[in-house]
């Protein structure tokens, strides 16, 4: 079945996403994220830069048991339309949107989570996104990046003790 855009949104097998208050619109990318994580043992996702909560609702989508999913989303406008997406979803129960910095999330995060998932915007080198570890030792951090980038990251993560498990490469 082909997504249909409708109304600034995206309608999928009866799900409905507005994105017309987000900054940064939903596209392939996060969409592929969303169908590809490997949330089947996850017990504990989070989500970092949020936007919509398109992610995350595909996620629970195929997740429908009581996994927990944390969305986190620094710009207000976008975490209240993510508010708004993820209440009209059947999934409401298990989301909980956070409409705030990564950084300070992290800073009062008592749990760790078993899948990070993160369609970032695309900065340039030099900015600093560190923040603290929140992924389980066995946990599975899944991003999508320009293939510059994403070379850059798996090379700092391998020389961090990281391992790349699986890769898909997506080609136009």
């Amino acid at each position: 079945m082909r997504p249909l855009l409708k109304r600034n949104g995206f309608t999928f097998k009866q799900l409905f996403v507005a994105h017309d208050r987000c900054a940064m619109k939903f596209g392939t990318d996060g969409i592929l994220l969303g169908a590809w994580a490997p949330v089947a043992q996850a017990r504990r996702v989070l989500d970092i830069g949020s936007g919509s909560a398109l992610i995350v609702l595909l996620l629970a989508r195929r997740k429908p048991d009581e996994v927990i999913i944390d969305a986190v989303e620094l710009d207000a406008d976008a975490a209240q339309q993510a508010q708004e997406n993820v209440a009209q979803s059947p999934w409401a129960a298990r989301i909980h949107v956070h409409a705030q910095d990564i950084a300070a999330f992290a800073t009062d995060c008592p749990q760790r989570y078993s899948l990070i998932v993160s369609n970032p915007p695309y900065c340039p080198p030099d900015v600093d996104c560190a923040t603290p570890q929140l992924i389980e030792e066995e946990g599975f951090f899944c991003v999508v990046l320009p293939e510059a980038v994403g070379e850059n990251m798996i090379a700092l993560a391998e020389r961090d003790g990281w391992h790349l498990c699986f890769r898909i490469d997506v080609a136009e």
